[in-house]
């Protein structure tokens, strides 16, 4: 909503905007930056209130029962002493509808928005009318210069006077009023001194006074507000009457004045309002002055006054955290502890460009300060101060560290923020901050989008991991992980959505690992070693999060370690084909791969717990050994065809086949006896999760090689049976039974559903794998090409299909009469009718062909065996 208050400071940013800002564009702007700045502020006000309301419950409960005592006493004598007392005169309150809270500090948007907004705004309003009538002196209707200044002199003491006389009656219009006339004699001041009117050596003095003289009203009368407003009048003085040719020394002197005040103010009053408006409006001119008018001829006149205000409001800050109430004490003002830091380091950067190795000295003598500060801080107070000083020394050891890739290259904005986005989020979760949990977390983003678009372009110099593109993304890389683990270790004070943020966190910090250790690889390894170095990384990352989970104390970083198995299926599908160097790349790359799957293992075994629920944990255990079967056969695939390096042959494919059968044959041996880890306790999951899909994937591919595949092997002669593919093959249906015993011994209730299906369905396979090895003889033999047409028209084929068919039918049929099973015999009776049918309908037309005399000789012999031992089992068979 816009309300009073908030079109008031759109006004006066378009005001500042215009003034200030030469564009044409610039009171648009304004408007819009001042519009973001009441938003923030107003919620921010919403925030402190109920702070204060749970403050004042706490409070009332602790003083309940005192109070009752008191009640009593005030209600016993109020009879006999009918005096009527005057109210007290309460600064900083209007009558008595509004407190003025003691054990929190007044908020910039409070000071602006609270009681009497009409008469803040119209005090406001007159200082500025005061300040365009100096910008103008030279226009309107003449009046000598001395008059304008002594007018506006007497205005401001007449304010004083008002406010002052109304202190008591309407505290809160009378702290406007006070604030105003302070406002006005600073820019009384300061004109009078840029129009020479009166000598830097009166004009100093007279503002030590004034800041001085509004200090002491302040505090006399406890009025954040008569401050604040003090404080606006200094401030917007030099701003207003700005014609953009001044002095800069005379500014930043004169800014250096009013910070004094400040922070004479802060030694005695916790008044985070006024520190955070002096610290923005000090660096904010500072900075446009800089962006519009800095030339490297100023750097001896700018530098000392950089260094002054830095220091001035790091002792802002830990004044702020002394003067709390005692419950309170330490509390951390994370917005001017962690932005003054990256502020300054921004204005640093603009005033040492031209020097080489700049920032990177500035950087370091930054982190050497705020490491000395923590630990005369902490030798000082001890744990009275244990945030602070450990704020101070995150930014001295981040300070620190940046130094060196300042030195390697100037792309230093994006860490910078990076860093400051970690200390909001750490300072917002330690003290329950919502919207300084929000601005760390977005600050992180805007740094990866700063690498992003400025810090890809690499050059022939740079050194391996030593560039300010890798040191850059990893830093923020561990911002974004180091802000989730603070999330995590503080989630009982977080929203619920916090909890995805938390997670948006930590796959953003992995991401940026990942990628800039894939990006740092690819440009500095040699391209035959390019995907075991990436293995590496990605197993050295997974190892470091099984070593840091319990040092840790969070779940969280049992993530990497959960990530290697995905990691290792894409690398391994990527390297597909990959053909090896040498031996010593393929040497390589299986020692990376078995320490690869150590620590996949060590992984379930340690983090066993950390899985969300039973049912992923399952499917990781399975999915690791299908993994491992999908290497074995990609890699023995893989080096068949470097090894042969001729024609496609049955070698170069069987390792589909023999690999996921012969590592669920080697699971199927650690029966329910082995006692070690992880037979003992996932002996099931291994066995039906994870042989199932593996045997299911080998009988499929026996299918399909089966019909598709010829069995050419290379320097090996096709013999049925004793050849590489059908013995690959055979293997594969063998395996099917075995594993299908193993899980009906478990008892499994889908086996016993299933059981008549899947019987059928391995009985057809059976048929179909004989039916293809009959076509890849015929095929070698009698020199038929392996494809369905010719082999169908082959009369070679045919008579061997028939014979096969017959033999089969024979033993189903004995079998069937044996055993009774009357289902089984007609099975095998339907078979040899088909056989009968073929011989007539196919066969018959080949005339005169020594394979349909076979046909006809074959099938009707074994007709004949049949129908001796295998007649029709009687009814009651089955």
């Amino acid at each position: 909503m816009l309300n009073l208050t908030t079109l008031f400071l759109i006004i006066l940013g378009t005001i500042l905007g215009r003034e200030f800002l030469s564009s044409n564009s610039a009171p648009l702007l304004g408007a819009i930056f001042a519009w973001l700045i009441g938003e923030q502020w107003r919620l921010r006000n919403r925030i402190t209130r109920l702070e204060n309301q749970l403050n004042e419950l706490i409070v009332a409960n602790i003083t309940a029962p005192l109070q009752v005592i008191i009640n009593s006493s005030e209600s016993s004598t109020a009879i006999t002493d009918p005096v009527i007392h005057e109210p007290p005169c309460n600064y900083g309150q209007e009558g008595s509808t509004i407190k003025s809270s003691s054990k929190f500090p007044w908020r910039l948007w409070s000071l602006i928005a609270g009681e009497n907004p009409l008469a803040r705004v119209g005090v406001i309003l007159v200082f500025l009318g005061i300040a365009f009538l100096f910008k103008h002196v030279t226009m309107g209707i003449y009046i000598p210069l001395e008059w304008r200044f002594i007018a506006t002199a007497l205005a401001g003491i007449i304010l004083l006077f008002i406010g002052w006389h109304l202190r008591c009656l309407r505290p809160g219009y009378a702290m406007i009023m006070q604030g105003g006339g302070i406002g006005v004699w600073y820019l009384t001041v300061f004109v009078a001194l840029r129009f020479g009117l009166i000598p830097p050596e009166l004009a100093f003095p007279l503002l030590v006074v004034i800041a001085i003289f509004s200090a002491l009203l302040a505090l006399g009368q406890d009025a954040p507000a008569l401050s604040f407003f003090g404080a606006i009048g200094g401030y917007l003085a030099p701003v207003l009457v700005s014609t953009g040719d001044g002095n800069h020394v005379q500014l930043f002197s004169y800014y250096g004045l009013l910070n004094t005040g400040v922070l004479g103010l802060a030694w005695f009053k916790a008044w985070r309002s006024l520190n955070l408006f002096g610290f923005l409006f000090t660096f904010v001119i500072s900075g446009l002055w800089g962006f519009f008018q800095y030339q490297p001829s100023h750097f001896y006149t700018t530098e000392p006054f950089l260094i002054l205000f830095f220091l001035m409001y790091v002792m802002v800050a830990v004044l702020f955290a002394l003067r709390q109430p005692p419950q309170l004490k330490g509390l951390v003002d994370g917005g001017l502890v962690f932005g003054l830091p990256v502020v300054t380091t921004g204005l640093q950067a603009g005033v040492v460009s031209h020097f080489k190795f700049g920032m990177a000295w500035s950087a370091l003598a930054l982190g050497g300060f705020y490491l000395g500060l923590a630990a005369w801080l902490w030798r000082r107070e001890g744990e009275r101060l244990r945030l602070l000083c450990e704020s101070f020394l995150a930014l001295g050891t981040a300070f620190t560290t940046l130094a060196i890739p300042l030195a390697v290259d100037g792309h230093w904005t994006s860490a910078a923020w990076a860093l400051e986005g970690t200390a909001l989020v750490w300072i917002g979760a330690r003290q329950a901050r919502l919207l300084t949990r929000i601005a760390g977390s977005l600050l992180q983003l805007i740094a990866g989008g700063g690498i992003l678009a400025l810090s890809w372009v690499e050059h022939s110099t740079t050194l391996p991991l030593l560039n300010s593109r890798c040191l850059g993304g990893l830093l923020i890389a561990l911002a974004g992980m180091f802000s989730s683990l603070q999330l995590d270790y503080h989630r009982e004070s977080l929203r619920s959505w916090e909890h995805v943020v938390k997670g948006l966190l930590l796959g953003w910090g992995l991401w940026w690992w990942y990628t800039t250790g894939g990006h740092e690889i690819e440009r500095f390894v040699m391209p035959g070693s390019v995907r075991s170095v990436l293995l590496f990384f990605l197993t050295t990352t997974a190892f470091a999060g099984i070593v840091l989970r319990h040092t840790l104390r969070s779940h969280l970083v049992a993530v990497p370690t959960a990530l290697l198995l995905p990691g290792m299926v894409i690398l391994d599908i990527g390297a597909y084909h990959y053909f090896y160097a040498n031996a010593w790349s393929w040497t390589i790359w299986w020692s990376v791969w078995i320490l690869a799957f150590v620590v996949q293992y060590a992984g379930l075994w340690v983090l066993d717990g950390d899985f969300p629920n039973v049912q992923i944990r399952h499917l990781w255990h399975a999915a690791t050994l299908w993994m491992l079967a999908w290497l074995l056969a990609s890699e023995i695939n893989g080096l068949m065809v470097w090894w042969i390096d001729g024609p496609v042959s049955a070698w170069e494919i069987i390792a589909w086949g023999i690999a996921p059968a012969g590592l669920a044959w080697w699971v199927m041996e650690r029966g329910p006896g082995v006692s070690h880890w992880p037979w003992n306790k996932y002996r099931a999951v291994y066995l039906h999760h994870g042989c199932g899909p593996l045997l299911a994937f080998a009988w499929s591919w026996a299918l399909y090689v089966n019909i598709a595949n010829d069995g050419a092997a290379w320097l090996l002669s096709y013999v049925p049976l004793f050849n590489p593919l059908d013995f690959a093959i055979t293997f594969v249906f063998l395996m099917l039974p075995r594993w299908w015993k193993a899980i009906t011994h478990e008892c499994r209730p889908w086996t016993v559903i299933h059981s008549g299906k899947l019987v059928k369905a391995f009985v057809a396979s059976v048929f179909l794998l004989l039916n293809g090895i009959v076509a890849r003889t015929v095929h070698h033999w009698d020199d038929i090409p392996y494809h369905w047409r010719e082999l169908f028209a082959s009369s070679t084929f045919q008579a061997s299909l028939s014979l096969l068919w017959s033999t089969l039918a024979l033993t189903v049929m004995a079998t069937a009469t044996r055993r009774g099973w009357r289902h089984g015999w007609m099975a095998g009776a339907t078979l040899l009718a088909v056989v009968v049918a073929k011989l007539f309908f196919i066969e018959l037309v080949n005339h005169g062909t020594l394979a349909r005399i076979i046909s006809f000789l074959g099938v009707g012999i074994l007709l004949l065996i049949i129908g001796y031992l295998a007649p029709l089992p009687h009814a009651t068979g089955s």
